[in-house]
């Protein structure tokens, strides 16, 4: 019998309490993936009392485990067994387990064990640039229902993307720096219709007229382009034709202008907005992102040109929990008046000071 994962968070009756911080302009990792020595969880994890662990104590202790000492416990006990690989597929990196436990060391080796293993959830990122055109095409004509698919690699191009436009079930798509793909291979994802999730960062030879093709992925709720270079204003355009999008990263799309955020007021849905290092922005594009009522978390970390004026169009998003100011060297304290009004906030970082609520 083995234990089965329900992908709920408990939480207790948590109280906020602020905190800063100053020097340090990262928060305290309290969730740090721990390393077990294989005598310690062998010994933790056979002990019958674990057998009595509810699902979701379990699920608790493997967000502390690091994946390979996850990958360890696959072989301690039947129940510990299943709530590992119940676990994994939940987080969606079972693929990534198994390859450790089973020692699978090469792309090859990984692209024939998903196969036989018939995941719909496939993760090849570990791989890198050993990801090549014909493994995807030898993984998408075995296994035609694939859920998810996460690829890192730089040796990939359209002929790709001309495969994986067959996966009619795909919801998930991640192709971070396959940096061959152009416009033309993004025309070919227009037939994944089903498709909530897309990465296309630092996929640098994409231009803002590609971009026209994503619009006819009608279902769109989270859109990374960060490090894509060279989109501009134009490109922004069509990217708020996808109005279902609730997280758009933007991060170092460093072309992008005001004019470009009056685009993104279309986008009613967007809870969280990536701006980092978006230098062309001034207090006046501050005014468009205000129209933008429901985000929870934004983040301006390096655009050098805001001001204290610029706070005074963010102090009317009422529901933003967290805002990233790192870097932006021209807000003052008084500046910071204006954001003491958004009492949802949580988490404010500013400057090289860390202003944060965290949970006791």
């Amino acid at each position: 019998m083995s234990a089965s994962i329900n992908p709920t968070k408990f939480h207790g009756n948590a109280r906020k309490h602020p905190r800063i911080e100053e020097g340090n302009t990262q928060p305290k990792q309290c969730n740090k993936r721990l390393k077990l020595n294989k005598k310690i969880h062998d010994a933790v994890f056979s002990s019958p009392s674990m057998e009595k662990c509810p699902p979701e104590v379990l699920c608790n202790v493997f967000d502390h485990l690091s994946d390979e000492s996850l990958s360890s416990l696959v072989h301690v006990s039947r129940y510990i067994s299943g709530a590992v690989i119940d676990y994994a597929k939940w987080k969606h990196k079972l693929d990534h387990i198994l390859f450790r436990h089973f020692g699978i060391n090469t792309a090859e080796e990984a692209v024939d064990f998903c196969i036989k293993n018939g995941s719909p959830y496939i993760d090849l990122r570990e791989f890198g640039d050993a990801i090549t055109d014909d493994l995807v095409v030898k993984l998408i004509e075995r296994l035609p229902h694939i859920h998810s698919l996460l690829i890192k690699s730089s040796t990939i191009s359209n002929v790709s993307l001309s495969h994986i436009a067959k996966l009619t079930q795909l919801t998930k798509l991640n192709l971070e720096w396959c940096k061959k793909i152009t416009n033309k291979g993004l025309e070919h994802l227009t037939k994944l219709t089903q498709l909530t999730k897309l990465n296309l960062k630092g996929c640098n030879k994409i231009r803002d007229n590609g971009f026209k093709h994503l619009t006819k992925l009608t279902q769109l709720t989270n859109l990374n382009l960060s490090c894509c270079f060279d989109i501009t204003d134009n490109g922004l355009e069509y990217i708020a034709k996808l109005t279902q999008l609730k997280e758009l990263n933007l991060c170092n799309c460093h072309k992008i202008t005001d004019n470009g955020l009056e685009h993104l007021t279309k986008l009613k849905q967007l809870t969280n907005l990536n701006l980092s290092w978006c230098d062309k922005i001034t207090d006046n594009g501050l005014e468009y992102i205000a129209k933008l009522t429901q985000l929870k978390e934004l983040n301006l970390s390096y655009c050098y040109k805001i001001t204290d004026n610029g706070l005074e169009y963010i102090a009317k998003l009422t529901q933003l929990k967290e805002l990233n100011l790192y870097e932006c060297c021209k807000i003052t304290d008084n500046g910071l008046e204006y954001i003491a009004k958004l009492t949802q906030l949580t988490y404010i970082k500013w400057s090289r000071v860390l202003i944060y609520y965290r949970y006791i």
